[in-house]
């Protein structure tokens, strides 16, 4: 490529960019704009933060997703930030190193950030930190760095879980809500642990328990240091691992959990080094790919949430202040109008249009009211008159979802298109057949041959697997145990021997040896089966010709073939000897291949068995 077509490509590049960052910086003015203007008035209104505390309103400047990394000290939490920007920014070691919490962001050049700083900028979404005190300053630093990854995400690292109640007291700012604070913020939360160290202490337990609920959807856990122990510990570390977190996570799905050791240096040996890749391909895909993709439509549901529960808190307030008496009996009243809260709101719900989830719980409320000034509360007619429910109404169902990537749409397909249907028939019978009793085993088998042929059926769009073509002269089995389970490696030698066997048997019942007329096909001989040379482009049949049993242009399904297999690995007749199978075409596609049993030599149209007809397209598929 020229040097003008480099530059020409560069130029697109850069456009493509500053488009992206255009529209994510209309959208998050929009955002600040409906959340400042419509549902900031509702939460001072009503003490929303006194029930509900959180920072929200930091977010709407916070223009990069965040990423943060929480887990016990020791975990692999810096190694792995190491590991992603491929050098050693951050201190790393067996004991506690890391002891402050960590923003790494995009620049040009490497520096570092104080906390006060970070704290203090009005461009930055870490003005909320300033709650904990300045000392929090002290523990708080920013790094730039100019990996590319940064420009799509800042990851934030802090400082390990302790494990013990003691350690944690050490510390002089709140470990949990700070942690909280972070996850509040970030679209997506590691937490990661050392196959050693699985007990949960009672900071890990806090985190949890108040730091990460109400956000299990964002919590991914990773295995860290995978290869340290062999695969047999590490299946017996990993079900540790969630019988713990199953007491931790309150969601009925555990959180993705990925296995692999995620530094510079080479695997172990003996370890599963295939897994270890694909897991770890596999978060690289969640971090460079998936979260940025999806952080400017996280960031619209999370006010679209934000708006629905405020409205529904607005109502129940309202209709608090509705039931309270003016003057006397507040208390009983009070104590009622708790009692009665699950059908309030329940009543609340099917009025307004909205769910009973966004309601806060019966303990938040209780607690709630018992310290709010209700007095200054809007009552269910001030409210109205404010047409607040209607505003917040069309913000939730109109505003909020046009800010979100809209959806391809695609035409309905006419149901009279005979074409489309048959085609997604087709599809699902294929699969159908293949998993029905034994069919991969046919289908195995034809693929071991070297081919898998298929046909179409005479009367059905089905497919039929491995077609025997007629011109082919014998194959040689492949030594795979039938579906059920019986049966060994079964060589030609083998297979003739049974056969004739198989052949003695039943000229033995009859008192006589049939004739090939009154058989309808000819004996099979041992020596029918001695090895051939298969031509390549033939691809071998399931039977050479002298074992072909069917003498209709009707192929057999796969169902009758994965039958005729059994039988002759197996070495016992399908029936008895005094009985043949005989398919009939049927009307119905669907019901093709039903067997039909007839005394030995009969037909359906000749009660008397006085053989077969002569025209072929009347005899069906005979099983001896």
């Amino acid at each position: 490529m020229s040097s003008h077509g480099k530059l020409v490509r560069k130029a697109e590049d850069l456009q493509e960019d500053l488009s992206w960052d255009s529209h994510i910086k209309h959208v998050l003015i929009e955002l600040e704009k409906i959340y400042f203007q419509r549902i900031r008035p509702i939460e001072v209104k009503f003490d929303y933060d006194m029930c509900c505390p959180s920072w929200f309103g930091e977010s709407m400047v916070q223009k990069k997703p965040f990423i943060t990394f929480l887990g016990p000290f020791s975990a692999g939490k810096s190694t792995f930030i190491n590991y992603l920007l491929q050098g050693n920014l951050l201190s790393t070691g067996p004991q506690p190193v890391t002891d402050r919490f960590t923003v790494i962001s995009h620049a040009k050049d490497v520096q570092k950030i104080p906390g006060r700083v970070l704290m203090a900028d009005s461009k930055q979404p870490f003005r909320g930190l300033n709650q904990f005190g300045g000392v929090f300053g002290e523990v708080l630093e920013g790094i730039t760095h100019p990996h590319p990854i940064l420009q799509s995400v800042t990851l934030i690292d802090t400082p390990g879980v302790l494990e013990t109640a003691g350690n944690a007291h050490s510390r002089r700012y709140d470990y949990v809500n700070a942690c909280r604070w972070f996850v509040e913020k970030s679209d997506l939360v590691f937490v990661m642990f050392d196959p050693t160290k699985l007990d949960s202490g009672e900071e890990l337990r806090a985190v949890f328990q108040q730091a990460l609920r109400g956000h299990e959807s964002k919590i991914r856990i990773i295995l860290n240091k995978a290869d340290t122990v062999e695969p047999q510990e590490l299946m017996r570390v990993y079900g540790a691992l969630f019988w713990n977190l199953s007491a931790l996570v309150a969601t009925t799905e555990p959180p993705r959990v990925f296995i692999s050791s995620f530094w510079e240096q080479p695997y172990r040996m003996g370890t599963d080094h295939e897994l270890f890749t694909e897991e770890k391909a596999d978060l690289i895909y969640h971090i460079t790919t998936v979260v940025p993709m999806q952080a400017l439509d996280r960031r619209v549901a999370s006010v679209l949430q934000r708006a629905t529960r405020v409205i529904a808190f607005a109502i129940l307030c309202a209709t608090y202040k509705t039931k309270m008496p003016s003057l006397f009996g507040k208390a009983k009243a009070r104590k009622q109008f708790i009692e009665d809260l699950p059908q309030i709101c329940e009543d609340l719900a099917n009025k307004y249009r909205c769910s009973v989830a966004d309601f806060p719980k019966k303990e938040v409320l209780e607690n709630f009211f018992s310290r709010a000034k209700t007095s200054d509360f809007f009552d269910m007619n001030q409210l109205l008159k404010r047409k607040w429910i209607e505003l917040m109404r069309i913000t939730v169902d109109r505003d909020l979802p046009m800010l979100l990537k809209p959806l391809e749409e695609s035409a309905v397909v006419d149901p009279n298109d005979r074409k489309h249907a048959l085609l997604l028939q087709r599809e699902y019978f294929k699969r159908m057949s293949m998993e029905a009793h034994g069919q991969l085993f046919v289908e195995d088998v034809c693929q071991n041959l070297g081919t898998v042929p298929m046909i179409q059926s005479q009367f059905t769009d089905r497919p039929a697997i491995c077609d025997v073509p007629a011109n082919n002269t014998s194959m040689q089995l492949q030594s795979t145990a039938p579906p059920n389970g019986a049966g060994g490696n079964v060589n030609q030698e083998q297979l003739a021997v049974m056969m004739q066997m198989m052949q003695t048997m039943m000229a033995a019942q009859q008192g006589q040896k049939p004739s090939p007329q009154q058989q309808g096909v000819p004996l099979i001989s041992q020596q029918a089966y001695a090895p051939q040379q298969v031509q390549p482009e033939q691809g071998g049949p399931l039977f050479p010709p002298s074992q072909q049993i069917s003498t209709t242009t009707q192929q057999m399904n796969p169902y009758q073939q994965m039958q005729t297999m059994d039988t002759l690995q197996q070495g016992v007749p399908q029936f008895p000897p005094s009985q043949v199978c005989i398919e009939m075409p049927q009307s119905n596609p669907y019901q093709q291949g039903q067997p039909t049993f007839m005394p030995y030599g009969g037909f359906p149209s000749d009660p008397q068995g006085q053989g077969l007809p002569q025209n072929p397209q009347q005899q069906g598929q005979l099983f001896p």
